[in-house]
């Protein structure tokens, strides 16, 4: 069944209007046509079914025909502070890193980034992708995709949980030696580097914030790929995947 985030003051109880980009890509992009069966999800943790009644050059009606509730978030609040590549690498992080159930990306601007302006048109792009993303994967949620935010400035905020920074020097533990300390956990943050990783200040400051430098292995890997193994590692093991 098609699936479709909606703004919750949309969505009334026995009807829901469908305006905006919605409506190209309901019918253009997934060819809807009258009584098609939708599942529309307010974000917000409530999902209701209904059929399309009508369709406008600029609005849907859909019958609402029953409300229920929906859960598919991961038990862990996940952040991913990533130190932003090309542009297209960005993009796949945000789109695997939604699938994989994180609940906030925070773009950072550190030594090495490559993007170094702070564009809305480019936070708008991505936030768009994390939308159709949580859409496929059938969550729940839609992930925050925060501002453009310089290192030094992300690291003045106060943090809480798990504090990792994901680093391909000489570190004094992997990944399975830190999570096999923990024992309670709900909130994780972690640093993952752009091209060509942080530099030793950079990993000098996450420390005295209390963070963590931990290894993914000895094999060097792309900034696209570290962070999408190290979501993947905290939800098979802390996290929900694998329970049916």
């Amino acid at each position: 069944m098609k699936r479709l985030f909606l703004e919750p003051e949309k969505i009334l109880r026995d009807r829901a209007i469908i305006d905006g980009t919605n409506v190209r890509y309901l019918t253009n992009v997934l060819r809807s046509s009258m009584g098609d069966e939708l599942t529309l999800l307010d974000g917000l943790g409530k999902g209701y079914k209904g059929k399309i009644v009508s369709i406008g050059r600029d609005k849907i009606d859909v019958q609402i025909a029953k409300a229920f509730e929906i859960n598919t978030e991961s038990p862990l609040d996940i952040t991913i502070a990533q130190g932003i590549p090309k542009a297209e690498k960005m993009e796949i992080i945000i789109q695997k890193a939604t699938e994989l159930g994180v609940k906030k990306v925070v773009p950072l601007i550190t030594q090495r980034a490559v993007v170094r302006t702070k564009s809305p048109v480019r936070l708008e792009r991505w936030s768009k992708i994390a939308t159709s993303s949580a859409q496929q994967s059938g969550r729940s949620k839609i992930p925050l995709i925060e501002s453009i935010t310089g290192y030094k400035e992300f690291l003045s905020r106060e943090f809480s949980g798990v504090k990792m920074i994901f680093y391909e020097g000489r570190v004094k533990k992997g990944i399975k030696e830190f999570l096999r300390e923990l024992t309670v956990v709900k909130e994780i943050t972690f640093l993952i580097g752009s091209e060509g990783g942080f530099t030793e200040e950079e990993v000098g400051m996450a420390i005295k914030k209390g963070f963590t430098p931990v290894g993914l292995g000895p094999r060097i890997l792309r900034t696209e790929t570290a962070g999408i193994t190290a979501l993947s590692i905290l939800q098979y093991e802390l996290g929900d995947m694998g329970i049916s």
